[in-house]
């Protein structure tokens, strides 16, 4: 399957789609000349036509968008001139965690204003933003952001609960993404409930009977549960199913994601619907680095969930220190590296990638931190292959054992190149002895068997334990954010991640959101 007759494919998808019943206006994508092959048909192509050597040859100056940490990234899956990037945005005298989008309509080389969640009133309270963003776009091009929410007393003068918060952007181009709906989705569907680290994701499939589907989840907070709320789109209305709670001596730890994929022969024909994956972490009370990840998928839209027969990752193969480890100079919050990565191929049904953090000794603060790995379904998530290590070099039989934690990932659909992207420790330390951080990527081109030696992608090291007004070398915990941006389209690279902002005598004095595009 040439990558023109895939970019067809999405064209006349498109076009079905519209078919549907969408009113909405969208840019198809031409096809690319001299393009790369797509994975579908032989995983060795994608090495062959040249897509790895574009990316690995360049990296664009780090742009700087704003804001603060804790960044997610979407690319609309037919435009991908449309790419959006949100963040923490503090601001001096506004309670809560801000967070703001920014929109590119020329493919990440430039970005429009910034949007920011604002202070609203429903169910007799008043919301204020709680930051943990994550957004999709769907086949029309509409931008949906989800991201906790606190009530505030009185005109906010503090946290009572959380909750979770659905925004809809559209993204005319040369502005701002303007809002259109906030919709709380979590006292619609499990009220009195707190919660945590919320996910969307997107049947965007054109002949998928649920297309438009929107699958938000989230982590329940105490009560040791995980959650998926869908969105019908046939019948505007919610639906939710809650997993089962914790074992004795494990707990839910704020780590679930969500992946829509294709279930038929060929992508191409008709009857092929969209398969929704779940992969969440449990780690164990008394050591988080002894954890495991789990899986579920749906072939009816999110109505109910099968669970997978084989682990991802089974007890002891994920997990790592979260909190902080002393013994590897980290005093940061490291509860992103608890989050599993879902990646469902859309070129080979039934095909999906779990990536995850593990420490391979299983010991706090000693060894090896943490390492990046990925194990691989193809038969719908029903069994997983054995773990393969993506970030190697710092794998068990290196001489000096490195810190890989906060992984993201994305897969190309055009070229079925896989980048996983995470913070590596950097060669040399701060001032005080502390690890700094590298934002690292590596490719793989054969499906997920291999991977290919990371290289980086920030200009400079990243110093976590500054910023946000603490001392240097003060306090006993610092947070850099748990979620880091990824995609991927047409041999593209799209990334942000959190860097270091600089006084004017160049010291560090606060985190900074930073947008990267390969090639």
């Amino acid at each position: 399957m040439s990558t023109r007759f895939a970019t067809g494919w999405l064209r006349l998808s498109l076009v079905s789609f519209l078919a549907l019943g969408s009113c909405a206006t969208v840019q198809s994508v031409p096809a690319p000349q001299g393009a790369p092959a797509v994975l579908g048909d032989s995983p060795s192509r994608a090495a062959g036509s040249g897509a790895l050597s574009r990316l690995e040859a360049a990296v664009n100056a780090n742009l700087e968008l704003g804001g603060d940490e804790e960044t997610a990234l979407a690319v609309a899956p037919f435009n991908p001139q449309l790419v959006a990037v949100a963040y923490h945005r503090r601001v001096a005298g506004v309670e809560g965690v801000p967070v703001a989008v920014r929109v590119s309509t020329d493919g990440g080389l430039s970005f429009g204003p910034e949007a920011l969640t604002p202070v609203f009133s429903a169910s007799g309270q008043t919301w204020l933003s709680g930051g943990d963003p994550s957004i999709a776009f769907d086949a029309a091009g509409t931008l949906y952001l989800v991201n906790l929410v606190i009530v505030g007393f009185g005109g906010g003068d503090g946290p009572n609960s959380f909750e979770v918060v659905r925004w809809r952007y559209s993204a005319p181009a040369n502005s701002a993404p303007a809002l259109v709906e906030p919709l709380l989705v979590s006292a619609a569907v499990d009220p009195n409930q707190g919660c945590d680290k919320p996910h969307i994701a997107i049947d965007v499939w054109p002949t998928s009977p649920f297309v438009g589907n929107h699958y938000i989840s989230w982590s329940r907070i105490g009560a040791g549960s995980n959650i998926v709320a869908t969105f019908v789109a046939s019948t505007g209305q919610w639906r939710a199913v809650i997993f089962p709670p914790r074992a004795p001596n494990q707990d839910t730890i704020w780590g679930i994601e969500t992946a829509v994929g294709p279930s038929s022969a060929a992508p191409w024909e008709p009857q092929f619907h969209g398969v929704v994956y779940v992969a969440y972490f449990l780690g164990h009370s008394s050591n988080l680095n002894v954890g495991e990840v789990r899986f579920l998928s749906s072939h009816d839209g999110g109505l109910t969930f099968t669970a997978s027969t084989s682990h991802p990752f089974p007890q002891g193969s994920a997990g790592t220190e979260q909190q902080q480890d002393l013994h590897h100079g980290i005093r940061t919050r490291n509860f992103g590296s608890a989050l599993p990565r879902v990646l469902a191929d859309p070129l080979t049904p039934g095909r999906v990638h779990v990536v995850s953090c593990d420490d391979p000794d299983n010991l706090k603060s000693n060894g090896d931190h943490s390492q990046i790995v990925m194990a691989t379904s193809t038969d719908f998530g029903a069994t997983f292959s054995a773990p393969i290590t993506v970030s190697f070099e710092s794998g068990p039989g290196a001489e000096e054992p490195l810190v890989d934690i906060m992984p993201s990932a994305a897969l190309d659909p055009i070229t079925g190149i896989i980048a996983v992207s995470w913070y590596r420790q950097s060669a040399v330390p701060n001032p005080f002895g502390l690890i700094r951080l590298d934002r690292v990527v590596a490719f793989s081109v054969d499906g997920g068997q291999s991977f290919l030696p990371a290289i980086t992608i920030s200009d400079s090291p990243f110093d976590p334990h500054r910023g946000l007004g603490t001392p240097p070398n003060g306090g006993s915990v610092f947070a850099c954010g748990e979620f880091q941006g990824l995609g991927m389209f047409d041999g593209k690279l799209y990334s942000s991640f959190t860097g270091n902002t600089f006084d004017q005598s160049g010291a560090i004095d606060g985190y900074q959101t930073i947008f990267d595009i390969f090639p």
